[in-house]
C-alpha cells in the first residue's frame, strides 16, 4: 500500500506539473523542481519512479533543445555529475571520498579528460539513484 501511495504523490506532482510537453519557461522550471524532488525522495533506477524520472527528463530535454542554442547538445556524464555534486553541495575532496576514489582522479573525470567506467557509474547510481547510463553519454 505504501508503494502505491508513492506512485499516486508522484503521478499527481507530474499532472500538477502539466504532464505534457512543456509549453513555458514556468512549466519548465516546475518540471525541473519535480525531478530534483523526485531524485531526493525516491530511487530512480527502479519503476515506478524510473518512467516518472525518463518521462520528465525527455520533456525537459525536448524543451531546452528548442529553446536553447546551447542545448543541441545531450548532457555528459562528468557535466551530469558536476550538476549533482553542486547540487548536494559536495566538495571533489567529499565525493572523492564518498566513491573511494582518487580525488585527482575524479578532478580530470569533472573537467571531462577522463571518462565515467561503467564501475563508477554503478557506483553514482546507488549514490545519488540516477541511472547509470546517464552518466556513460560521451
Amino acid at each position: 500500500m505504501m508503494q502505491l501511495d508513492s506512485i499516486a504523490k508522484n503521478w499527481e506532482a507530474l499532472y500538477r506539473s502539466h504532464l505534457h510537453p512543456i509549453e513555458n519557461e514556468n512549466q519548465y522550471l516546475e518540471m525541473l523542481d519535480f525531478m530534483r524532488q523526485l531524485m531526493r525522495q525516491y530511487d530512480t533506477t527502479q519503476e515506478p519512479h524510473q518512467s516518472l524520472w525518463r518521462l520528465a527528463a525527455q520533456y525537459i530535454s525536448s524543451w531546452e533543445s528548442s529553446h536553447d542554442d546551447l542545448a543541441t547538445e545531450s548532457i555528459r556524464g562528468f557535466e551530469l555529475l558536476r550538476s549533482i555534486a553542486d547540487n548536494h553541495q559536495l566538495t571533489q575532496e567529499n565525493l572523492a571520498e564518498q566513491l573511494g576514489i582518487n580525488q585527482s582522479h575524479l578532478s580530470r573525470i569533472l573537467s571531462g579528460e577522463r571518462s565515467i567506467s561503467r564501475k563508477l557509474a554503478v557506483q553514482l547510481e546507488k549514490r545519488f539513484r540516477v541511472p547509470a547510463d546517464q552518466f556513460i553519454r560521451l
